[in-house]
Order: C-alpha cells, then sequence, then structure tokens
C-alpha cells in the first residue's frame, strides 16, 4: 500500500493506493471523527478506515475482513429469554 498522511490545518486526512496510483486513491479522514470507509477495490470490496497516531507519523489501516460480528448478532437476534430479577 502506498499511503500520504497530511493535516489540512482542521483534521488528518490520508490517501491510500493499493496499485501505486495516488491521484486514485482513497481519501479519507480519521473514522473516529468522519466515519468515512471505503473499499479497497471494487473488485474486492473490502472496506477500509484509517486512524492517524503520533502527530501524523503512524497511520493505521483497518480493514474489516471477516463476518464474525455478523454471525454473533444474527445469533443474537434470533435468540430471546426472558430474564427475572428476583430479591
Amino acid at each position: 500500500m502506498d499511503c500520504v498522511v497530511w493535516n489540512n490545518g482542521n483534521e488528518w486526512k490520508t490517501c491510500v493506493s493499493s496499485d501505486g496510483d495516488l491521484q486514485t486513491g482513497i481519501v479519507l479522514g480519521e473514522y473516529k471523527l468522519t466515519q468515512e470507509f471505503a473499499p479497497i477495490t471494487k473488485a474486492d470490496q473490502m472496506n477500509i478506515s484509517v486512524n492517524v497516531w503520533d502527530s501524523g507519523n503512524k497511520l493505521e489501516i483497518v480493514g474489516m475482513c471477516g463476518s464474525h460480528g455478523t454471525h454473533v448478532s444474527s445469533i443474537a437476534a434470533g435468540s430471546y429469554r426472558i430474564l427475572t430479577i428476583s430479591d
């Protein structure tokens, strides 16, 4: 991955490219501020988001690679149980 990190005066921005062409790379702000995410490529449909640490010296690229959360939430949604609290 080729990456560039910069501060626009208000927030950290990043450009991430999987093919070396930063002109067509993904431009994202920090997820905790912008909630931006995008697929690395249209073919793989793997979404990424970014975090910037250490005054712009460290870029964290976060990708959801599995369906564990969907699996767990489906089980939780399909299950129910009445709980009672007794003194």
